[in-house]
């Protein structure tokens, strides 16, 4: 039987990708998906994320990273979500790291 990966929607564009980059919150607000939503809320892809970065109209230079375990226990701890529920696609990690 297939392993199945956990994977995320994106709501712009519909893709299913399974690698979250993290955006800071000031750069999310002016990127997010949809105003009406709360604002850390929303799931954007990377090429949607990338999209609305250069639709700013601003050069900017970002820090592609990976995300180590001791990071998202940080995050756990901060904010009371398992990792298991942000890999399930429950949540993003958009937003501050």
């Amino acid at each position: 039987m297939d392993k199945v990966l956990p994977a995320c929607t994106c709501h712009v564009c519909g893709r299913t990708y399974k690698v979250d980059l993290l955006v800071s919150d000031s750069l999310w607000a002016q990127i997010r998906p949809d105003k009406q939503r709360p604002p850390e809320a929303g799931l954007l892809c990377g090429r949607c994320i990338m999209d609305r970065v250069e639709a700013l109209g601003w050069y900017g230079a970002y820090n592609l990273e990976p995300v180590t375990y001791q990071r998202e226990a940080n995050r756990v701890a901060l904010d009371g979500v398992q990792p298991a529920e942000r890999a399930a696609g429950q949540l993003s990690l958009l937003g501050d790291a």
